[in-house]
């Protein structure tokens, strides 16, 4: 009886030394893994990138033949995956390197605009898309002139690619994304700031 009335409440062990651990050492990977990137990013950005894709290179032979699909084309989202892997955290030499293959950038468009998309093709060239211009804003304004050409969708390229981002919105999420960073480079806890000014 006396054991049971005098029993005090156990206090809770002391979490182990290694439970706060992880969360620092998470913590302290993420911030090595993002100091690593963008040295890569400021590596690559000081390599000299050629004004126009040498003839003959992979990257030609990439753009080249994407530019020849149809939109029925089974080769064209495998093709255009292989582009947008290639301009993925670019430097903005090589996002220009790629914009500036004759007919590339029109060509991206007439794929976002076409009457009828199959469900993974608008999702694949937006991403495309938003990783061409992510932290460029010149390239930002030559789609932006591409799609105020009055060839391109009878003149009405610029009011469909709206409404294809409203109508869309999880397949265009990523080029939101990318807009809103270049706009707003506050928001960017990697770059900080413009990459172009």
């Amino acid at each position: 009886l006396r054991l049971a009335t005098s029993h005090h409440a156990a206090a809770p062990p002391p979490p182990p030394a290694s439970a706060a651990a992880p969360s620092a050492s998470a913590g302290a990977a993420a911030a090595s893994e993002m100091a690593s990137e963008l040295a890569l990013a400021e590596a690559a950005a000081a390599m000299p990138t050629p004004e126009e894709v040498p003839a003959g290179c992979l990257l030609h032979m990439l753009l080249s033949l994407l530019l020849q699909q149809p939109p029925t084309s089974l080769y064209l989202l495998g093709l255009a995956s292989c582009v947008h892997k290639w301009v993925q955290a670019s430097a903005p030499a090589e996002q220009r390197l790629v914009a500036s293959h004759p007919g590339f950038v029109r060509f991206v468009l007439e794929r976002l605009l076409d009457p009828e998309p199959t469900e993974p093709q608008l999702q694949v060239f937006f991403d495309l898309l938003a990783e061409l211009i992510k932290f460029n804003p010149p390239l930002m304004t030559t789609v932006q002139d591409a799609l105020l050409d009055s060839s391109l969708a009878g003149g009405a390229a610029s009011d469909l690619f709206i409404s294809r981002l409203l109508d869309h919105p999880v397949d265009a999420s990523i080029l939101v994304q990318c807009i809103a960073l270049t706009l707003a480079p506050e928001a960017s806890p990697l770059r900080g700031m413009r990459a172009l000014a």
